[in-house]
């Protein structure tokens, strides 16, 4: 699900204007608490990668791409 790097630094993406509020275990924010900014900066872009590509496959249509008959 990871995006290259450079792939990631070179999105169009609009203001963040929203939060959004995700549940994780202790040790995990512990962790994400010690990396550096730059490290968190990518770390938010991955997770708003993940949340994009959750939401193009849940839209997914197979027989968009398997038949020319119009739905």
């Amino acid at each position: 699900m990871f995006v290259n790097e450079e792939s990631l630094m070179d999105l169009e993406i609009d203001k963040l204007t929203e939060q959004y509020t995700l549940k994780i275990p202790e040790i995990l924010k512990v962790a994400i608490s010690s990396l550096t900014p730059e490290q968190k900066k990518k770390l938010n872009l991955q997770i708003m990668f993940g949340m994009a590509k959750a939401i193009h496959d849940s839209r997914f249509d197979p027989e968009a791409y398997l038949t020319a008959r119009e739905g």
